[in-house]
This record gives structure tokens, sequence and C-alpha cells, in this order.
């Protein structure tokens, strides 16, 4: 017999033991009964749960004989109600687990943990068997082998390249950050190596291709993309050749710690930890204004017209990467490594909901004589805030309208000798009133908004409530 323990009593008796008897075969994640299978987090079913704890423990139940002897009887596999039970149950006495890491991570206490297996510290499973021991290397040979590694991509600028560094780094010190941005690798053609470098990243920190995805052509498809790439606790997801990058569901994503969604076919909810890196590519596309401040610029840009023929160092990255996956791996964990034993010196960075990340993940590359962390995200500007920034410029220079500006007012503004302004927003109608009401709803929708050193104000009348608008200045 495997493991026997004895069942007996009421439901909620032989839970508790089976729970007692499962440390180290049966996790939780947010309630929800799971095991690692494979090096990734299996959500249980009765069934399931049923073939798994039969695997590692045998159930006995007690008997009474004819002559009143109490005996143990094994069976041959534990109830199913029982399993139902326990996947049913509210509140379940197993260790926590969060996510599966497949490389050394640093925790919130930038606490490195490397070995394989679970850490109830920070709630993961490592999946780090086949590195073996994992000790820093000094940062010299570290620096040499990252930068030969990614000697054959064209950055544009120094920036570009610093926030490559960055992404590079960012799987080790995931656990550390909280929300993550979308690094957003462009290039002006094909074959100048977007999506090679992402994947170099996943293969690194996971050993092998991470997921991909092509970007869904409407946003209920990205949140169901997002649901089912997220529940199998990837480490790298890449977005594939964007084009236009504007969804809700994406934007929620990279501002959400725990990814929430209905189950498809059910009606009950699912909640799974976000601890991804997110990786978009694309050839020059579009990105909403909403998207750009949750993106990290990473621009590449061939000097030759047929990037894909240009000769390179490593003719074949990728089986490079996997040979010499583990002196890689040691390499990106030193930077972070050092830069802890050198006392966390920081630089002066901001991006947002994304402070913690680009603090730790800038000051890290920085230390190491890097420089021009996050430097391009100006870069991103869409042409929307520029058409708008121009427009308010033309606003400005109308002193009565700077002070007070009717929807009328804003809609004539539109159209003067320098340019015609908020085209798409005004529309084609032949009718003033249509095309005021439009602007109007739009600049309704950027009040409180700061552009150069004017911010966006509304005010009603209270008795007409009439709307109109004007600019505060911030000098």
């Amino acid at each position: 017999m495997i493991n026997p323990i004895a069942l007996s009593g009421s439901y909620s008796e032989q839970m508790d033991v089976v729970c007692q008897a499962s440390e180290g075969i049966l996790y939780q994640q947010r309630g929800t009964l799971i095991r690692i299978r494979d090096n990734q987090i299996d959500t249980l079913t009765a069934t399931s749960l049923q073939s798994h704890l039969i695997d590692h423990m045998t159930p006995v139940t007690q008997k009474l004989t004819k002559d009143g002897d109490v005996i143990e009887v094994p069976q041959k596999k534990f109830e199913r109600d029982l399993c139902q039970h326990l996947i049913d149950r509210t509140q379940i006495d197993l260790q926590e687990l969060e996510y599966v890491y497949r490389c050394p991570v640093f925790d919130e206490d930038m606490v490195v943990y490397s070995e394989h297996g679970y850490h109830p510290t920070c709630k993961a499973w490592l999946n780090t068997k086949d590195l073996g021991f994992i000790e820093p290397m000094p940062i010299p040979e570290a620096k040499g082998l990252l930068d030969d590694l990614l000697c054959d991509f064209p950055f544009a600028d120094e920036a570009s390249r610093t926030n490559a560094m960055m992404a590079l780094i960012t799987p080790f010190i995931r656990p550390a950050v909280g929300l993550m941005p979308l690094f957003l690798i462009t290039a002006p053609s094909e074959g100048s190596g977007k999506t090679l470098l992402a994947e170099i990243v996943g293969m690194i920190s996971d050993g092998v291709h991470a997921e991909k995805m092509i970007a869904p052509s409407n946003d209920d498809e990205w949140r169901k993309r997002i649901s089912s790439s997220l529940a199998d606790s990837p480490s790298v997801i890449i977005i594939d050749n964007v084009e236009d990058l504007d969804a809700p569901s994406l934007a929620a994503a990279l501002t959400s710690k725990i990814w929430t969604d209905r189950i498809l076919g059910s009606t009950k909810n699912m909640s799974v930890p976000n601890r991804a890196v997110w990786f978009a590519t694309g050839n020059n596309p579009t990105v909403s204004a909403e998207m750009s401040r949750r993106c990290v610029p990473i621009r590449l840009v061939p000097a030759t017209e047929r990037p894909a023929d240009r000769p390179f160092r490593h003719t074949d990255i990728e089986r490079y990467v996997i040979e010499n996956r583990t002196q890689l791996v040691r390499a990106a964990m030193s930077l972070v490594y050092h830069w802890v034993m050198a006392g966390k010196p920081l630089v002066d960075v901001t991006m947002g909901s994304y402070q913690v990340w680009a603090t730790i993940a800038a000051s890290v590359i920085c230390s190491h004589g890097y420089t021009g962390a996050l430097d391009n995200r100006a870069s991103l500007r869409t042409d929307e805030d520029d058409e708008l920034r121009a427009f308010i410029e033309i606003w400005a220079k109308n002193p009565q309208a700077r002070k007070c500006a009717t929807a009328r007012d804003l809609e004539s503004m539109c159209r003067d000798d320098d340019g015609d302004w908020l085209a798409s927003v005004r529309g084609s109608s032949l009718h003033t009133g249509a095309r005021s009401r439009r602007v109007s709803a739009y600049i309704a929708g950027k009040v409180d908004r700061i552009y150069g050193c004017w911010k966006i104000c509304r005010s009603q009348d209270s008795h007409s409530k009439a709307v109109t608008f004007y600019l505060e200045s911030l000098k």
C-alpha cells in the first residue's frame, strides 16, 4: 500500500485527513485545488483528483468483522463525492501556490531562490532541476555573455539596447515587481529580429520556446486568449505581428496582478495570478493612447534592404541559447545579485503604475554601466496625442476661448489657417451642431488632462446647465 490513510467519520473529517496527508501533493491557488503536473499548474476536477490521490496514497476504511473485530480495508480509489467535496470546499488547508518559474527568482525582499521545488515564502514552484546549482559569476563575465548574445540585433538607439537588457533580467525579478508593462519590439520591416529577441528571453527563462499568440481581431477574443495563456503559468507571452495595438482587455491585463474571467462554457469565474513577462512585436504598428503608457519600446533598425539576409555572429542563435542556457541564466541572475550586494543603488525613472518594476529593472541595468533606460518612451506618443497638442496650442492663442469655449467655439477652432484639426473626431456631418457635439464630447473625455503647460478644464452654468471648457495655465 502507498502511504495508507485512514478515512472515517464525516466528509469534513475525511477531507481534513486528506489535506494533512497532501503536503507536496496538492496545493491551492486562491481557493482552487491544483497540482503540479509536467512542471505546470493543473486545475483539478473530481475525476483527475481521484486519479492523482490514488497515485500517492491509499484510502483505508474500517470494517467490523463477524467476530466483532475492527479491521482496516484498503480501497481501490477515493470516493468521487469526497473528491468533489474537496474541490467545492471554500476553506482549504493546503499550501498556497501562485506561479511556476523556470529560472532562479528574487522575491520582494530581493532574496534569491534557485532550488528546484516548492518555496512557501514566495508561494512559487521552481522548475530548475535541469539548471543544477546556480551561482553568480563576475560582472565582466556576465556582461560579456549578454552583450555577445545581443550583438546581432540592430538596436536603433542606446535606450532600445538598455531596455532589451532590462527585458532579459525581468523574468528573474518578476515576483518582486507586481505589475509589468509590455515590451513592444518594433522595426520598419520583417526579418529584423523582433520575434527572435522576445523568443530569446523566453528560452533563457524557460528553456523552451515562449507561448505566442496572433493579435485577435476583437476584444472578446483578446480576453479569451489572455485567460487561456495565463492559466498555464507562462513566464513569457509573445503577441506576434501586431498592426494596431489597441485592446481594452490587454490593457486591463497589464494593470492586473490577478486576472479574473468567466470560465468558457460555465457561469463560474477563474482567477489566476498574472506573473508573465509580456512582449508584442510589429512592423511600425499603431499604438493607442491607452496602450502607449503601458509599453516599453525596443526599436530595431537594420541598415540593409533585406534584414534577414544580413550576416550574423550567431548563425543559429536559438541553438546557441539552448546549449548555453545555464551560463546565460547565471549571467542574467548575476546582474541582479551583484546589484543587491552593492546595496541596491537606485536611479531616477518614472513609469506610473509600473514604478516598482521600472525602478528595480533600470537600477540593476544602469548600475552595470548601461545608459538610457526608458528614455525612448516618448517615441510611443500617438498621432492622436500630437494632433490634440497642436489643437490646444491653437486654442491657447485665442484669449477669449482660452477662458471660456463653447462646443461651437471648439468646432470652429478646429478649422483655421494652420490646418484642419480633429477631423476624425468631428466626423463628416454637414450640420455644425452635430460636429460641435462630437468635439465637445471628445474634449470632455480629456478634462483634467495636462498637455504641455495647459490643463483642460470644464465648467457648467448653475442655471442654464450649459457646459463650457477653458484652459488653465500651469506656468
